[in-house]
């Protein structure tokens, strides 16, 4: 029924309609309401108390028949969490909120309203542990949340990397990777610290016991990436050997950036020394603002060299900053490297006729050579190349791969595709329906196989998603250092990183509902 309160119903904002637990903010337009329980903002006609009151009724039936106060209290521990969620994303210091964020707060609504306005936001406890707390219950909530997911998705794949951090305590990153939502989705799992010694043993069993400790099984892992350290890929002690000696449907990935890094990485003598040489006159500059070593670029062949060496490496960065990043998956990282070898390759045929426009650096450099410093110049350079790409073909292997009709699915001979019949016959159904060639070019590999025919050609579905599931790299992992970096510094090094890393990294976001719901109290004893 329509609630006849006395006061005014006009399009201003009154003080009552805190009842309801509303205030407004102000636009162009005039004052829209505001729900401080859920910050929802309706529209300026919806500024009556019928109006209000059925938002509170629908929205927050526990709380429609709550004195004033009570929404107030809600209220500022719904602002505690989002203050909380704020300092965590951004990296900072706990003690900020009580610091800086309330009294510049306190400032603008001084400004703004008045003091008295400003004085009602002391209520709000933003203290060093407060904020803790409440960080601590936004990362349970998310590890909550994104277990379930992993567990409806039904399989799941791993990347790890191991550092350490200002204490020189080692650190372990995990990341998942599940589908959720129809697509794949990459999520921060977890950060263990190895207190002791960083053994395959050690480090296996820190995410054995976590994956246990929430209800995760190895069964459900079809892949796992880590770089080539010993202790993950050790032969006979490894990490990678006992995780898949407990989930026997997974597969082992080696980081491509961590391989490319190690193939790039021998050169030539002549450019070996070239490049040293460069460092120590960049680190001499650095230290002092004497250029003496500015003769080391007398030799003309010499400048030649470093010329070529900065065309290379600017081909060798783009390529590592085209595999960085998310929701990359292995068939198109293959892509790039194989058609990086196929530019090293030209290249080298470029150079053998005395063509080195694809590095104008060198090609300017080269033009000031004399025959004889062209003819070095051109066998140093066609020498290394042969080298990159020798040490390419090395670790990135040319494969004969038997899942190409995962992303060529209307293109491919379906003569060589070793499938289970009943997989056979769905792939051929699959490949004829021109509704779904459409939706497949259209839509991301990952959402069409996870959402677009999963329901209807399941076991066809399944077989590819498994296979797009495992991480190319370890970027994640290199990213959720960084992010250690800045949490964990010489003024903040007993902070437990658990609860602020897996707040900053995750891409969940936390239920702050349900959160706020579960307090009973604003602040609770320091």
């Amino acid at each position: 029924p329509e609630d006849h309160t006395s006061f005014s119903v006009g399009r201003g904002y009154n003080e009552e309609y805190m009842r309801y637990g509303f205030s407004y903010l102000e636009d162009k337009g005039g004052q829209k309401p505001q729900c401080v329980l859920c910050s929802e903002v309706l529209a300026h006609e919806s500024m009556k108390p019928s109006k209000l009151k059925r938002h509170l009724e629908t929205k927050h039936h526990s709380l429609k028949d709550k004195p004033v106060d009570v929404l107030l209290v809600r209220t500022g521990i719904a602002c505690i969490f989002q203050v909380a969620h704020r300092i965590a994303k951004l990296k900072k210091p706990h003690t900020i909120a009580e610091d800086l964020i309330l009294p510049a707060a306190m400032d603008m609504v001084r400004e703004v309203l008045d003091q008295s306005a400003a004085d009602k936001l002391k209520t709000i406890p933003l203290s060093n542990d407060t904020i803790s707390r409440r960080i601590e219950d936004m990362s349970a909530d998310i590890k909550q949340h994104s277990t379930a997911r992993i567990k409806a998705s039904g399989h799941f794949a791993l990347e790890m990397d191991e550092s350490t951090d200002i204490t020189n305590k080692a650190v372990l990153l995990v990341y998942v990777r599940h589908v959720w939502d129809g697509d794949l989705q990459e999520q921060f799992l977890c950060t263990r610290e190895l207190l002791t010694t960083t053994t395959a043993e050690d480090i296996f069993s820190s995410v054995d016991m976590y994956l246990s400790s929430v209800g995760l099984s190895w069964d459900m892992c079809v892949g796992i990436t880590t770089d080539g350290a010993a202790s993950m890929i050790g032969k006979n002690l490894g990490v990678v050997r006992r995780i898949l000696e407990k989930a026997p449907n997974a597969t082992w990935n080696h980081c491509f950036l961590h391989r490319e890094a190690i193939a790039a990485k021998d050169m030539v003598p002549v450019l070996h020394g070239t490049l040293k040489d460069v460092i120590q006159v960049v680190n001499y500059i650095k230290r002092s603002n004497n250029s003496s070593h500015a003769d080391l670029f007398s030799n003309s062949v010499g400048l030649a060299h470093v010329a070529y060496l900065a065309g290379v490496f600017d081909q060798l960065n783009a390529l590592n900053v085209s595999v960085q990043g998310r929701g990359h998956n292995i068939f198109e990282q293959y892509d790039k490297i194989e058609a990086f070898k196929k530019k090293i390759s030209l290249w080298a045929s470029h150079v053998s006729k005395n063509r080195l426009d694809m590095f104008p650096n060198a090609f300017n450099e080269g033009q000031q050579l004399d025959t004889a410093g062209k003819n070095v110049m051109s066998k140093t350079i066609t020498t290394h190349l042969n080298k990159l790409l020798e040490w390419f073909n090395h670790h990135f292997p040319e494969k004969q791969r038997d899942d190409d009709w995962i992303r060529d699915l209307f293109g491919i001979d379906r003569e060589s595709i070793m499938l289970p019949s009943n997989e056979e016959s769905m792939l051929v159904k699959l490949s004829c329906d021109r509704t779904l060639k459409k939706k497949f070019m259209e839509v991301s590999l990952s959402h069409f196989w996870c959402s677009i025919v999963m329901s209807e050609y399941l076991s066809l579905a399944t077989r590819a998603v498994k296979i797009l599931l495992p991480f190319s790299t370890t970027y994640l992992c290199e990213c959720g250092f960084s992010a250690l970096v800045q949490l964990k510094t010489k003024h903040r090094n007993r902070l437990d990183i658990e609860h602020d890393l897996r707040v900053a990294l995750s891409t969940v976001t936390p239920d702050f509902e349900t959160l706020v719901r579960s307090k009973k109290h604003a602040q609770f004893s320091h």
